[in-house]
């Protein structure tokens, strides 16, 4: 039987003074759409209750990543549907967004950063975009690589470029090179080509080199 609300009430009445890892279990638990939007429910009651400030900001963030551990790997289309409809504050889209990394279905990471890009202000965003695609190229590379060549441009997709281009370089400069050159001109390309030049392998010194003087780094 799935009574979250009964579970929270539970916390509160045992007194526990490190209720974590029950709030982990107990948002884990929520396996489809209407469990997870009364779990959610209860959760905020729960929270209300509380008078420490920090303590609510932690059990609501351990609570809101579970939830994005389950959506990830469910798919993009209910997932995001049902964040919609619970209508989430600015920090609890924060600490969902970050809960993906690691539990995106195959195929839609691409789908969460840019919907990611859309639902939070740049810098906000930035680190768990940079999160999603360095896992991304370490379990697929060659399909993040094909995602920048279908979407749109901005500052999503400039942030994952980075990301990639300064992971990629320390095995592919080359294709590092190419990546951060689709970045308009200015600051974030000038520090891309920099980091490309830094991870460049020491294998190949004299192209290493050449990339410097090619692109006027210091």
């Amino acid at each position: 039987m799935h009574d979250p609300k009964l579970a929270f009430k539970l916390i509160g009445e045992l007194g526990l003074n490190n209720p974590s890892q029950t709030i982990d279990r107990i948002a884990a638990a929520a396996r489809t759409p209407e469990q997870r939007t009364a779990t959610l429910a209860a959760l905020r009651e729960h929270l209300a209750n509380l008078e420490d400030e920090q303590a609510r900001k932690n059990l609501s963030t351990r609570a809101v990543r579970k939830f994005a551990q389950n959506i990830g790997k469910e798919g993009f289309e209910s997932g995001s549907q049902w964040v919609a409809a619970a209508t989430f504050t600015p920090a609890e889209f924060e600490s969902f967004a970050q809960g993906l990394c690691g539990s995106i279905k195959n195929g839609e990471n691409g789908r969460w950063i840019e919907w990611i890009g859309e639902k939070l202000p740049p810098d906000k965003a930035a680190d768990k975009i940079e999160s999603i695609v360095n896992h991304w190229i370490q379990t697929d590379y060659q399909a993040a690589g094909n995602w920048r060549n279908t979407a749109p441009d901005g500052s999503t997709k400039n942030t994952a470029v980075r990301r990639y281009a300064e992971t990629v370089s320390t095995y592919e400069p080359e294709t590092a090179a190419q990546w951060a050159l689709t970045l308009p001109p200015g600051k974030d390309r000038e520090n891309t080509l920099n980091r490309i030049y830094q991870n460049w392998p020491k294998d190949n010194p004299a192209a290493k080199e050449a990339f410097k003087q090619q692109h006027g780094i210091k």
